[in-house]
């Protein structure tokens, strides 16, 4: 199977995997490895989005995620899987909603029971809150998951007012004293 052919193929219907997999050849070709990552998709998870039900939720987030690993699975030598960025639930949505520990495990158990194909993907996790490397002492991963092709992430923004001074939540309290005297 020839993966520029697939890609040519993607690219006259102007799919969004057409995209991804002209990065991940261009990235190939360079010798680079590729991380595809679930960004920001929060919503799939958020306890009041669409009137939908927490365990079909959780369902959803397995049926998007087992398509996206399929569409990886032949560039697995070189491509890894972040299941979801910043795991967080959906902090601007109305109402907003937060994603706990307990429920992050929960849908990492469920993840991994319920994924379909190889177990050939390397995956990346972190823990809830934005990956925090306090939520990381609580994350469970099943010691047989995925034949330990997992890597740990760890995203540190402390403190927020210098990591995200740019924030408008953070500007003028963090950048004021911040400003050159003249």
């Amino acid at each position: 199977k020839d993966p520029l052919a697939a890609s040519a193929t993607y690219v006259r219907f102007n799919r969004p995997e057409a995209m991804l997999a002209c990065i991940i050849l261009k990235s190939k070709n360079l010798g680079l490895n590729v991380i595809v990552t679930n960004h920001h998709n929060n919503r799939i998870l958020n306890k009041d989005w669409k009137d939908k039900t927490w365990e079909s939720r959780k369902i959803d987030f397995l049926q998007q995620s087992n398509t996206i690993m399929e569409s990886l699975q032949e560039w697995n030598s070189f491509v890894l899987y972040e299941i979801l960025n910043e795991p967080n639930g959906d902090p601007y949505g109305s109402p907003p909603t937060l994603l706990n520990n307990n429920e992050w495990n929960e849908v990492l158990k469920h993840f991994f029971d319920g994924r379909k194909g190889s177990t050939s993907l390397t995956f990346v996790i972190g823990g809830s809150d934005w990956n925090s490397i306090h939520a990381l002492e609580e994350l469970e991963v099943p010691a047989d998951a995925n034949g330990g092709n997992i890597i740990l992430t760890v995203h540190y923004y402390d403190p927020p007012c210098f990591t995200q001074a740019y924030e408008k939540r953070f500007s003028s309290e963090c950048l004021d004293p911040l400003k050159v005297q003249e």
